[in-house]
């Protein structure tokens, strides 16, 4: 079966089964179903979107309201419905000329051994907004690639930095971690 990129019922390389299952190891309840109409589980105090598919007005209403409340968002991606999605929260797409070198932890929180691999990450798309009250936790030739805000009691985090959330990065990071 084919599942789309950053899909957690995937297990080729461009899927996140291993961070579906790396999550479950830190002991966080998954829910993978696959919705017509997205709205967060009440319980829930973390969701990942991975690629979004053009969320609705209803359902980024429904985010909102479930992030106010004291929920986090982690959302990534790079494609049209990450463009929908980054939209809503005043964010843009900086489309890079090229992808040479790493990109940068701007923050300690981020160095952990479990934390994301950024070594053979390509970038090509870097956040932009006119907001000043976010927070770049990794930049990309001096350009934020993810970024976190507050809203209302909970936090969203942004970001293009799609590989290192697949499959091949997570098993990279598992097997240098493992040395």
């Amino acid at each position: 079966e084919t599942y789309p990129t950053l899909s957690s019922l995937s297990s080729a390389p461009d899927g996140a089964r291993a961070l579906k299952l790396w999550v479950e190891e830190l002991n966080y309840k998954v829910d993978d179903q696959v919705l017509t109409n997205f709205a967060p589980p009440e319980e829930a105090s973390i969701v990942f979107v991975l690629e979004p598919q053009f969320p609705t007005e209803d359902e980024l209403a429904a985010m909102d309201e479930w992030i106010e409340e004291g929920g986090t968002l982690i959302a990534i991606g790079e494609q049209y419905g990450m463009f929908s999605l980054i939209d809503h929260y005043k964010f843009f797409f900086n489309y890079l000329p090229d992808n040479e070198g790493t990109p940068s932890n701007e923050t300690p929180l981020l160095d952990s051994p479990s934390a994301l691999d950024l070594t053979n990450i390509q970038i090509g798309i870097a956040l932009g907004s006119d907001r000043d009250d976010y927070v770049t936790l990794i930049s990309y030739q001096s350009q934020p690639v993810l970024v976190s805000f507050e809203q209302g009691r909970g936090r969203v985090i942004l970001g293009t930095v799609t590989e290192a959330f697949t499959n091949a990065a997570r098993h990279a990071s598992a097997r240098r971690v493992d040395v």
